[in-house]
């Protein structure tokens, strides 16, 4: 990373990074196994709602980005905590078959749902009625 990512990358951010990542993942959220339950969902939710956040907290807008940044970016902590959990996700999820299948699976339905929305709104049909829906609902 830090030849190819000179332009942001920070030995003491990439530490801070590894150290959050650690304590909210590690020691948070993964500390009591998901059983499926209201709590273990509600304690995926609120990880995944905090991250984020944060995540969109750091986005920032270059006028002139470095060669390898875009014109929209993050903030160098919170692209250290990408990189952490780009790698976790690769280590511990990709490279685990039953993960990979069941990530596969979702990324079907979200194809599926996203595709089936796109029809939708093309269809013209369905516009009108929507458009005839919203006129009759009291303001």
């Amino acid at each position: 990373m830090r030849g190819r990512d000179s332009w942001i990358y920070d030995d003491d951010a990439f530490a801070a990074a590894v150290q959050r990542v650690s304590r909210e993942l590690g020691d948070g959220l993964l500390s009591t196994p998901f059983d499926g339950s209201i709590a273990a969902e509600r304690a995926v939710a609120e990880f995944s709602g905090k991250w984020t956040e944060r995540l969109v907290d750091g986005v920032r807008v270059l006028a002139e980005p470095p060669v390898r940044a875009a014109h929209v970016s993050l903030e160098a902590a919170q692209w250290h905590e990408v990189q952490v959990l780009k790698f976790l996700h690769q280590r511990f999820v990709l490279e685990r078959p039953d993960l990979a299948l069941h990530q596969r699976g979702q990324a079907q339905s979200v194809t599926t749902l996203v595709e089936a929305l796109a029809e939708w709104l093309d269809d013209a049909r369905a516009r009108k009625r929507s458009a005839a829906a919203a006129a009759a609902r009291p303001h």
